[in-house]
């Protein structure tokens, strides 16, 4: 009889060993321990008698385990699980599955109303009667995604259970999340209105810091987001607040106001991306949520104000730059830094905008297409006239406008090119204002007949005449005609 090496042995037991501690199995246990004894008979010489007498294992065991050495090796010295592991044998397939159906129903059932259940139709079948604790047991074993999908919804086996896919930024500017806040703090501004104070906040995805806020009374809506984009993209006048540039990516909820059509047009004219989360499904925002969740935590109990003593709204608003000063100076748990080292890190050139101004026109609203009428263009029940617009009646101007401002608009062609800076005329104008009409008339009626001239005879010089008749004497006939006389009554004849 061959056996194997001292060598080798010690190799597949060493291999063995780290394989039973990775899947701690215990048939793996039992196997090594057999293997142990038939080692020291192979090596030792003990005999299968003594083996037997010492463990209390039978002799007829050990000399099976040799057998399943030599076809096997050591795999052969595991025992297999039973085929029905896991499964009741007393209770049958249809029985355990009903008993599942039944556990799994919308509004979640008491057992022991599953366990009658169960019980009267197995009597009805003829079928042995699983007991409560094995129902108990049944529902305890079923997997936890299909009692939380059935019990509790979609929107809880969703939070618990779908995978996540997640965005993270690669450089400061390349992921912007923006989102409106209630901040649950009664103030009054200076005009006198009392509401709730409302940020509309924008968090840069890369290093957490805040590029830009708008805070107001009242809810969110597109100037305000626009308001919190300039104030996030232009440079700032606190040399410790360094955050400028055009995001690549600007990331939002499935709001109306970030899917307006100003916002889209803002971001076309940046030349930034609009994404928007999926509806009802906000775990794409987690990092502007958190901030949200640290500024109530951290900022809003020092605020503390109900609708009948609101504070005033400018301290809020003092108050809250003091704060964010802090947040961006303040180490951030996750990244181990704090925001603004986080953001100064990789030391790029931002993406900026040609001037202010032109900013301030790519953030402000479109409208449709208005025509210009004798009194002006006609926008939100006003008129508005410019000198530049007085000789383009009934042409089409594309405008743009600040809500916060309506007494000018901007006003372009058709090519996209600026025309003027239009200003709101009232119903009852100034002598300033009529003398400047009249001389614009008269200005523009005196070039337009100038053309008209400059025209017309253009083309009567352009047009060839025929040769002119021989126009023929009529002097007989004038005479006839002098000599025709009216007819009198008889007393004035001659």
């Amino acid at each position: 009889m061959r056996f194997l090496s001292e060598e080798s042995c010690v190799a597949k037991l060493v291999t063995f060993a780290r394989r039973m501690d990775k899947t701690k199995d215990s048939a793996s246990r039992d196997a090594l321990d057999i293997f142990r004894l038939l080692k020291r008979h192979f090596d030792q010489g003990v005999t299968i008698r003594a083996l037997s007498e010492e463990t209390g294992i039978s002799e007829r065991t050990l000399y099976r385990g040799i057998s399943s050495f030599r076809k096997d090796g050591i795999e052969g010295l595991r025992r297999n699980g039973r085929a029905d592991k896991g499964k009741r044998r007393k209770v049958s397939d249809e029985v355990k599955k009903a008993i599942e159906g039944l556990c799994l129903r919308d509004s979640k059932p008491p057992i022991a109303w599953v366990y009658r259940q169960i019980a009267e139709s197995c009597q009805m079948k003829g079928l042995p009667a699983p007991g409560y604790w094995v129902v108990l047991d049944i529902y305890r074993k079923l997997d936890k995604r299909l009692k939380t999908l059935a019990h509790e919804g979609d929107k809880a086996y969703e939070q618990e259970f779908d995978p996540l896919l997640l965005r993270e930024a690669e450089r400061p500017n390349d992921i912007w999340q923006c989102d409106h806040k209630d901040l649950k703090i009664w103030a009054i501004d200076h005009s006198g209105r009392v509401g709730k104070v409302v940020i509309t906040a924008i968090l840069d995805d890369f290093s957490r810091i805040i590029p830009g806020y708008f805070l107001a009374i009242g809810p969110g809506n597109s100037m305000r987001i626009a308001s919190a984009l300039r104030q996030g993209i232009w440079t700032k006048n606190d040399p410790a607040w360094p955050v400028a540039g055009i995001p690549e990516v600007f990331y939002s909820d499935h709001g109306s106001d970030f899917k307006s059509t100003h916002i889209d047009q803002v971001a076309d004219d940046l030349g930034m991306t609009l994404v928007n989360s999926i509806v009802f499904k906000p775990r794409g925002r987690g990092k502007i949520e958190r901030f949200f969740r640290t500024l109530v935590q951290m900022f809003k109990p020092g605020h503390k104000s109900t609708m009948e003593k609101p504070k005033p709204f400018h301290e809020i608003e003092t108050s809250f730059q003091l704060w964010l000063n802090g947040y961006h100076n303040r180490k951030h748990t996750e990244l181990g830094i704090t925001p603004l080292e986080k953001w100064s890190s990789e030391g790029f050139l931002p993406k900026m905008p040609t001037s202010l101004e032109a900013l301030d026109l790519m953030l402000m609203k479109v409208s449709k297409p208005r025509t210009m009428w004798r009194d002006g263009i006609r926008f939100d029940n006003k008129r508005y006239v410019h000198e530049l617009l007085t000789e383009s009646i009934g042409q089409v101007f594309d405008v743009r406008y600040d809500p916060r401002d309506l007494s000018v608009i901007w006003v372009y062609g058709d090519g996209g090119e600026f025309v003027c800076k239009a200003e709101m005329r009232g119903y009852h104008p100034t002598a300033e204002q009529t003398k400047e009409v009249i001389s614009n008339r008269q200005r523009v009626k005196k070039r337009l007949k100038a053309e008209v001239k400059d025209k017309t005879a253009a083309g009567d010089e352009f047009i060839v005449k025929p040769e002119s008749e021989p126009i023929k004497s009529t002097q007989g006939s004038d005479k006839r005609k002098q000599q025709v006389r009216l007819r009198r009554h008889f007393h004035e004849r001659e």
